[in-house]
C-alpha cells in the first residue's frame, strides 16, 4: 500500500468529520432557535388573543349596559307620556263636562230670556 496516496485521504477524513459535526451542530442550533422563537411567538399570540377577547367582552358588556339603560330610560319616558296623556284625557273630559253644563245653563237662560221678552211684547 502506498502511503503517499492514502495520506491525503486520511487527512481529509477528520476534516470531513469536523465539517459534518459542525453542520449538524449548526442545524441543531438553528432548530433550537426556531423552537424558542416559535414558543415566544405562540405565547405572544395567545396573550394578544386573550387581550382581544377581554376587550370584546368588555365592549359587549358596556354596550349591553348602555342599551339596557337606554331601554329603561325610554320605558320610563313612555310611561310618563302615558300618565300625562291619561291626565290630559281626564282634564279634557272634565272640561267637556263643564262646557256641556255651561251650554245647558246658557240655553236655559236664553229660553228664560225669550219667555221674558215674549211676555214683555205680549203686554204691550
Amino acid at each position: 500500500m502506498d502511503w503517499a496516496s492514502v495520506l491525503p485521504l486520511l487527512l481529509q477524513i477528520p476534516i470531513v468529520g469536523a465539517f459534518i459535526i459542525f453542520t449538524l451542530r449548526m442545524v441543531d442550533s438553528y432548530q433550537n432557535e426556531q423552537t424558542k422563537r416559535d414558543a415566544i411567538w405562540q405565547t405572544f399570540l395567545k396573550e394578544e388573543r386573550a387581550d382581544y377577547l377581554a376587550q370584546e367582552i368588555r365592549r359587549d358588556t358596556e354596550w349591553r349596559t348602555f342599551l339596557s339603560d337606554r331601554s329603561h330610560q325610554n320605558r320610563d319616558a313612555l310611561e310618563n307620556m302615558v300618565s300625562e296623556m291619561k291626565q290630559m284625557g281626564q282634564n279634557i273630559a272634565a272640561l267637556n263636562a263643564l262646557l256641556i253644563s255651561h251650554d245647558a245653563s246658557e240655553r236655559e237662560q236664553w229660553a228664560r230670556l225669550a219667555v221674558a221678552l215674549s211676555n214683555i211684547k205680549g203686554k204691550e
